[in-house]
């Protein structure tokens, strides 16, 4: 590979809406370009894949067994993959079983899926119980269950001076809509649960909504969106629909006698009582990472590594990716040639290639991964995750202009074929922090004023990304005062969700902790379905502290899922 770096310059043109994403720039350390690496027996494998009804199956996942070639069916079942007679293929529906059809001749596959009977009868059973768990709140009936979500805060200074109410206020506030009743409430993603008017608490006190009709903004001090982990875990089930925090000047102005007494709004039966591993103390080193570790000199290492890659071929790609980091304490540019063999063999395996992006994330290679989210971008432009990473790596490597103009296309959700709303709280979150930070170094004429207010809050903001939508995980957050929350990525816990993130190509989750609720937190995490050790799902963990102020700080963990034989302790967050 040498020290020459090779430029890659790609341009994307959105086409007929009046602004345009230009994908100018790479920096690379990869030679070459992803190619396919295929046997020169194979060839172009034709199918189709279907329920055992004979619906078709989209979005199946397709791969050839020990290898790293796969492609996922079309929305009528359609794939064609590179195989060669004796191949087995590995396929993966949404709540279908995993089965493998070997490869006999070069003839059209049509391949059934058998359903997942025992899951889906336990959705049926969970749906059924859910509604009869449904309670009565001072709003309407709610489930019993909850979510995270980020903050915006508005202070006194904020309001304009011609409103009559605080109703009027939160009522233009684009995060917040109108539901049929005429109750405010917080903006749901689509694909998700039916929007519920959100919680408010005046005084620390919760109250029914009509209030904010009746208080005038002069009196308020402030007022707070939470759509936080902290406030899910306090409230429980009555704050799934958010929490609107209202802070008063003088709270003895108003009557906050309501029919709700303050103590239910609490949640309960979640106290924490575990002791768990951390992730570094549960996780031991392959034979092969073992091996390469007692090596006593650089020539002796790269020894090692080289008969590993003749025994293990092109189809493991955690070892690759372990390896990778194993060399940077001998030298960096091998390091660097580990990931380029790694991307050159990825037969543009997108789930190969974000491991990749991954790594150079963890390790700060912000440029190298750039590029790899370009590919990404260039593979999969109708996935919203694709722009989502690009926005993020652009703004960490300083093209301040490029993360500015996908942050402002997904905003205005103006791409083309592609609907950013259910990840519109994200591009919010990272677009407000992005202008608090960068302002002076991009347009930002026309932008709503709510982006535009600097972040003043010592926040704490987590995001979650995943290789596999398929993968089943669970996140455990435990609070100061060891009370914990759940959120679970499995089809029985939340199936709308991952069938937007099949539909739409997002695979990402984003939790806060707002400055109220600060102390030591514990973050947890457990796999809890079998994964492909030869493409593992990989879990990126971004914990950002001061979020959005000038001394915030960045650090990124990833998980790979497979090592996981328990639930572990990914992170303390100390105060």
């Amino acid at each position: 590979m040498g020290s020459n770096y090779t430029y890659r310059f790609a341009v994307i043109n959105f086409g007929y809406f009046r602004s345009f994403c230009l994908l100018l720039f790479v920096f690379a350390f990869f030679t070459g370009y992803s190619q396919s690496y295929v046997n020169s027996n194979s060839f172009e494998l034709t199918g189709n894949v279907q329920n055992t009804d004979g619906a078709p199956l989209m979005y199946a996942d397709i791969h050839i067994k020990d290898s790293f070639i796969a492609t996922l069916s079309d929305d009528k079942g359609n794939f064609s993959i590179e195989a060669k007679k004796g191949d087995i293929l590995v396929i993966t529906g949404f709540l279908m079983k995993t089965m493998e059809f070997p490869v006999t001749s070069e003839e059209f596959m049509s391949i059934r899926l058998e359903s997942d009977v025992e899951l889906l009868d336990a959705i049926l059973l969970s749906q059924e119980k859910e509604e009869k768990e449904r309670m009565r709140t001072p709003f309407q009936k709610v489930k019993k269950r909850g979510l995270g979500y980020p903050t915006q805060q508005f202070r006194n200074k904020d309001f304009w001076p011609g409103d009559i109410s605080v109703f009027e206020t939160l009522y233009r506030n684009p995060l917040l809509v109108a539901t049929n009743g005429g109750a405010i409430a917080l903006q749901r993603s689509r694909g998700q649960l039916g929007q519920m008017p959100a919680m408010v608490i005046l005084d620390d006190v919760p109250v029914d909504q009509s209030i904010l009709q009746q208080l005038d903004p002069d009196q308020i001090r402030s007022v707070s969106f939470v759509r936080s982990l902290a406030g899910t875990i306090k409230y429980g089930s009555l704050g799934s629909g958010g929490v609107i925090y209202v802070k008063s000047k003088n709270m003895d102005n108003f009557d906050d006698s309501e029919d709700i007494e303050p103590r239910s709004a609490l949640a309960t039966d979640n106290d924490y009582v575990e002791d768990l591993l951390s992730l570094e103390e549960s996780i031991e080193d392959s034979r092969y990472i073992a091996q390469l570790k007692s090596a006593v000199t650089f020539e002796q290492a790269k020894s090692i590594y080289q008969q590993h890659t003749i025994s293990l071929g092109v189809s493991s790609l955690l070892y690759y990716l372990e390896a990778s980091e194993f060399f940077t304490q001998w030298d960096l540019l091998y390091s660097h040639k580990i990931l380029s063999r790694l991307f050159r063999l990825s037969n543009n395996n997108p789930k190969v290639l974000l491991g990749i992006a991954y790594q150079c994330e963890q390790l700060g290679r912000f440029r190298q991964a750039a590029y790899v989210y370009q590919e990404l971008m260039l593979m999969r432009p109708d996935h919203l995750q694709s722009y989502l990473d690009l926005a993020q790596v652009y703004t960490q490597i300083g093209h301040y202009k490029l993360a500015n103009s996908l942050y402002r296309q997904m905003l205005y959700n103006n791409i083309p074929n592609l609907d950013f709303r259910p990840v519109e709280f994200q591009v919010i979150t990272e677009y407000r922090r992005f202008l608090s930070k960068f302002r002076s170094k991009v347009n930002f004429q026309g932008l709503p004023n709510e982006l535009l207010i600097p972040n003043s809050r010592r926040t704490v903001r987590i995001v979650f990304e995943w290789t596999n939508p398929l993968t089943e995980f669970e996140f455990q957050f435990v609070s100061p005062d060891k009370k914990f929350y759940n959120w679970k990525h499995t089809a029985f816990e939340n199936k709308s969700y991952i069938e937007s993130e099949l539909a739409l190509g997002y695979m990402t989750k984003d939790f806060v902790i707002e400055e109220a609720a600060r102390g030591d937190w514990i973050v947890n995490i457990n796999r809890l379905s079998e994964d492909n050790e030869n493409i593992p799902t990989f879990v990126k963990y971004t914990l950002y502290k001061n979020y959005g102020l000038q001394n915030e700080t960045i650090e990124t963990k990833v998980v790979p899922l497979t090592k996981l034989e328990d639930k572990v302790m990914l992170d303390e967050i100390l105060e």
